[in-house]
């Protein structure tokens, strides 16, 4: 079921681009909203640099057990949907072992300009990803396919990834740290506030390299956040 979002202002999502994911999550906590995805963390191959970095806007899948009541296939494969500059997000189904994302689904999402893949659950063909450049955040790996197991019921439609809901259009921001869900309509508010976290940072870290006091540094410059 496809709902829609308000689109995020281009412009947010640029500035988001530039920020640091924890002065992004830094804001969202002061703003009280809940974005972080827990327990998704970065693909690690030999030739996945510590910078690897994710910015755009959420193409959300939802996989269910192939086994579950009345499961309805799409009739089309979802990566075909998708756009330049989307990252892909897969909400698994907990407890799953196999792979919910691999090798030839990196190559056919690159080649369409995805810009990565965000799930709960397990990918595989990890280094083959690495290699091609192509940014993966997961829960964990597998030596296993979705044959059988797994299997993709809808595309566009709210889901729950590490314990956040993500929807089509929501800003999706991950680097070596962890990733966060910037709710669309809120992406200008969330960065403006971040600006201000790394901004009061950079002058907390200055301060104290020219010997002044932490404590009395973090009073001067986060008094006012």
């Amino acid at each position: 079921m496809t709902i829609e979002t308000p689109p995020a202002v281009p412009d947010a999502q640029q500035r988001l681009a530039t920020i640091s994911v924890c002065a992004i999550a830094d804001a969202m906590a002061k703003l009280k909203i809940q974005g972080h995805l827990v327990d998704v963390s970065l693909a690690r191959g030999y030739d996945a640099p510590l910078t690897t970095e994710i910015c755009g806007p959420a193409f959300t899948v939802q996989v269910v057990p192939a086994t579950g009541p009345a499961v309805k296939k799409l009739p089309f494969h979802y990566v075909d949907k998708t756009e330049r500059g989307q990252v892909i997000v897969i909400s698994a189904p907990n407890g799953s072992t196999s792979g919910v994302f691999g090798g030839l689904l990196a190559t056919a999402s690159k080649a369409r300009g995805a810009a990565g893949v965000v799930t709960d659950g397990r990918v595989r063909d990890v280094q083959e990803l690495c290699s091609m450049g192509f940014p993966a955040f997961v829960k964990g790996t597998s030596v296993h396919g979705q044959q059988g197991t797994t299997t993709v019921v809808d595309v566009n439609c709210p889901v729950v990834v590490g314990g956040c809901v993500v929807r089509s259009g929501d800003i999706i921001r991950g680097d070596v740290n962890g990733v966060i869900v910037v709710p669309a309509e809120r992406a200008a508010e969330v960065a403006a506030k971040a600006e201000i976290i790394e901004e009061q940072d950079d002058k907390v870290a200055h301060a104290v390299r020219r010997g002044e006091g932490l404590q009395d540094s973090f009073k001067r410059f986060h008094s006012r956040l």
